[in-house]
């Protein structure tokens, strides 16, 4: 998807569940501050890496990022993976977490 309302249709096709109040479509994502950025362009990974290294960064395996691999903290070749590595990440901090 290239355009806002394409990239809106693909997130309402791939993952209906999310709300459309939840999805922020910027070019300067690195001015946000995220828990997890899921972004496919290796150029928004760096900067994101480099302004808030605590933001979890992960994308979607495309042609034009699979030699730089190193730019994520997870770089999934599908979205099932994204949620299967977001749920495991999820579940994992949850069990590390000090009880109240």
């Amino acid at each position: 998807p290239v355009s806002a309302s394409e990239k809106l249709a693909a997130f309402k096709r791939d993952l209906p569940w999310l709300s459309r109040k939840r999805v922020s479509l910027i070019h300067q994502k690195h001015l946000l501050d995220l828990d997890v950025l899921i972004d496919d362009a290796p150029e928004n990974a760096e900067a994101m890496r480099r302004a808030r290294p605590n933001t979890l960064v992960v994308g979607l395996e495309m042609p034009w990022n699979r030699n730089q691999r190193d730019l994520w903290h997870f770089l999934a070749k599908d979205w099932g993976e994204i949620m299967t590595f977001l749920r495991d990440r999820l579940s994992m901090n949850l069990r590390n977490r000090p009880a109240l």
